[in-house]
């Protein structure tokens, strides 16, 4: 199934799968059969360039120009990572134990092109969104240090923001050649304290040394794009309104095409504002405490929206000339063309108060009727196994509904709820059970255990330095049951 070489982008459903399998460590010997199933090379675009660790790489492949030096410097970094027990053979030393070095096959000429501008090309660069987010958050923060917006609200929606900043500075990962290179003016902003008056200099470290490097865990590209625009939005406003029905419009757009979403429970619910926010008058009377508001509100829906391309009108004036002629004769179409993932996300949205969809959701046992009716429904009504498996390989019928619908929040809660007190779990270990929380609320389950000693979990400190065995085995037990909840049914 074409598991060898892997095509990792970021609009790949399981994009952040794929990655995670093509980093895990190598089973044990025999381990043939096992790495088989999984990626051996990765062609990524932007996925990979920064923030993620694969310590076993042992090649890397340039087919692009990159003209940043800084970003040049953080794609080098993915194979700088030690590698002690890995089993290595190369022309160079023969076979060893233990990663010593690894190659670069540079098809581009970039090492020539910093050979002859040693700081690449500035400010020519495209800023990636989750570095336009960081910069325009902290730009938004500086703006609301005068006088003008000294009110409570406005000190709040500020600390919100620098709390934002803070924490994505708290995420950046040490080990990295990038980071280690920009210690000494990253390691400052560590202490938040340092937000608290932004200055000239400060502002210059945070705008251009920094916030490349920032890395957002976040896989919801629309979202982030629309945290972009909004913030847009913002600094325009606070700019005394230049620009401001321009930066408006795309935001118009949106909520244009969120109003011809309706039957997304999840988009109903905000059809007020929905239809409020699809006007410019809005925007023109909104401040910027409204725009967070919508931001909040709206950034989870936009991943509905199919197409939001704008596009030009092309002009043509064809003429073909007529060689066969046949009427009366119906015409049959061999194949329907549609979105099978598109579908299923629509169906499981739309249905999530149906039995099999509620019960999953809140970690309820199917019954062997119930989980046949969820077969049916992904390999018959909707598509056919073939469209499945294409699309979702061997995943669980449960597990892909949890994936796509999420775990309710209250249940989730009520699951690790006995586990933080009758333990009696101090304030960090209590953070770390959070996280968990938070994670598969979202994400409807942990793969794998051993995914807890990766990111997100890893930081500040990593599972097996806040708890001992016997209760890293309770947390284990917990997250394994329910993940098997969606994987199994009662006979």
């Amino acid at each position: 199934h074409g598991t060898f070489c892997k095509r990792i982008v970021c609009g790949d459903s399981y994009a952040m799968k794929d990655i995670e399998d093509f980093r895990a460590p190598a089973p044990p010997i025999p381990w043939e059969e096992e790495l088989e199933k999984r990626p051996q090379i990765a062609v990524s675009v932007d996925m990979m360039d920064t923030g993620i660790d694969v310590p076993h790489i042992g090649n890397l492949v340039f087919f692009k120009h990159v003209y940043s030096k800084t970003k040049f410097w953080q794609m080098i970094g993915r194979g700088t990572r030690r590698c002690d027990d890995m089993i290595c053979v190369d022309g160079l030393l023969g076979e060893y134990s233990g990663k010593k070095h690894f190659y670069i096959f540079d098809y581009c000429g970039n090492f020539e092109f910093f050979r002859e501008q040693p700081n690449g090309i500035q400010g020519q660069d495209s800023m990636s969104v989750q570095q336009a987010i960081f910069t325009k958050r902290v730009q938004i923060a500086e703006k609301l240090q005068g006088e003008a917006w000294k009110d409570e609200e406005s000190q709040a929606f500020r600390k919100k923001l620098i709390e934002a900043c803070h924490r994505e500075i708290m995420g950046l990962n040490p080990e990295l050649a990038s980071v280690r290179m920009y210690r000494e003016a990253i390691e400052p902003f560590r202490d938040i304290q340092a937000f608290d008056q932004l200055d000239t200099e400060k502002m210059t470290t945070l705008t251009k040394v920094i916030a490349p490097m920032i890395y957002n865990p976040d896989q919801d590209e629309s979202a982030k794009r629309y945290d972009n625009h909004i913030y847009t939005m913002m600094l325009a406003a606070l700019n005394g309104g230049q620009d401001l029905r321009k930066a408006s419009g795309k935001l118009v757009k949106l909520s244009q095409l969120l109003k011809t979403k309706g039957g997304i429970s999840a988009v109903d619910q905000q059809m007020p504002l929905i239809y409020q926010t699809s006007s410019p008058d809005y925007w023109a009377g909104a401040g910027i405490r409204d725009y967070e508001e919508v931001r909040e509100k709206l950034r989870g829906l936009i991943k509905y929206i199919t197409d939001i391309t704008e596009y030009k009108a092309i002009h043509t004036n064809l003429t073909d000339e007529v060689t066969h002629r046949e009427e009366g004769k119906p015409f049959e179409t061999e194949e329907e063309y549609r979105d099978y993932k598109e579908e299923v996300n629509q169906y499981i949205h739309t249905h999530r108060d149906t039995t099999v969809i509620h019960k999953l959701t809140h970690n309820l046992p199917l019954t062997e009727k119930e989980y046949g009716e969820l077969e049916r429904i992904l390999t018959q009504e909707l598509g056919t196994a073939e469209d499945y498996e294409r699309n979702y390989q061997d995943t669980p019928f449960g597990l892909l509904v949890r994936k796509i619908a999420g775990m309710d929040h209250d249940t989730v809660q009520g699951i690790f709820a006995d586990f933080i007190n009758q333990e009696k779990l101090n304030q960090r270990q209590i953070n770390f059970v959070n996280r968990v929380i938070a994670y598969i609320e979202k994400n409807g389950y942990i793969r794998e255990t051993e995914d807890l000693t990766h990111a997100p979990f890893d930081f500040p400190a990593k599972i097996f330095e806040l708890f001992d065995p016997a209760r890293c085995r309770k947390l284990f037990e917990i997250i394994t049951r329910m993940k098997e909840n969606a994987e199994k049914h009662m006979a």
